[in-house]
């Protein structure tokens, strides 16, 4: 089932680009670097085209990055799949990296403070685990039917909502 994109599954699909301008940026500031230490005289032996070679892989990274979520964004549609829920979950994670400082015995002290916990929420839907937000965990049950939204291109998954 088709739908029209919502102004936060445009954001969702504006903010996934960003991938393709980092990479884009990271061919042309070396390229535009090297060009203005020659034109400085800094750097005698920089080829000519340097420059133009370095803007047009530039621009030729971010589109082949980018251009799924462009056609997304320009075509404004999603897809809406629904599933059924086999199995529900919640178990206590612990933040990777959130502990500071150092211990002997692996006990809180002054010195040491250990992981911060959560709980991870998720579905499991065709063998495959989904984290959801609780507000959504909560509104589930077990066989119930849940929506996917994707962009269609680029084959994005947007959100997981309660079916309606």
């Amino acid at each position: 089932m088709k739908r029209k994109l919502t102004e936060k599954d445009r954001k969702i699909l504006k903010y996934s680009t960003r991938t393709g301008y980092v990479f884009g940026a990271f061919i042309f500031i070396p390229s535009v670097s090297a060009y203005i230490l020659a034109k400085i005289d800094i750097v005698e032996t920089t080829p000519g085209y340097l420059f133009l070679f370095g803007i047009l892989l530039c621009i030729l990274i971010v589109w082949l990055v980018n251009r799924k979520w462009w056609i997304d964004l320009r075509d404004n549609e999603k897809e809406v799949v629904k599933k059924i829920v086999d199995k529900k979950e919640s178990k206590e994670e612990y933040a990777a990296g959130s502990s500071i400082g150092f211990s002997t015995t692996g006990k809180k002290s002054r010195f040491y403070t250990g992981q911060k916990s959560y709980i991870d929420y998720s579905v499991i839907v065709e063998n495959v685990r989904y984290k959801i937000d609780k507000k959504n965990w909560e509104k589930v049950k077990e066989s119930d039917e849940i929506e996917f939204h994707y962009a269609p291109k680029s084959k994005f998954l947007l959100y997981i909502s309660p079916g309606t």
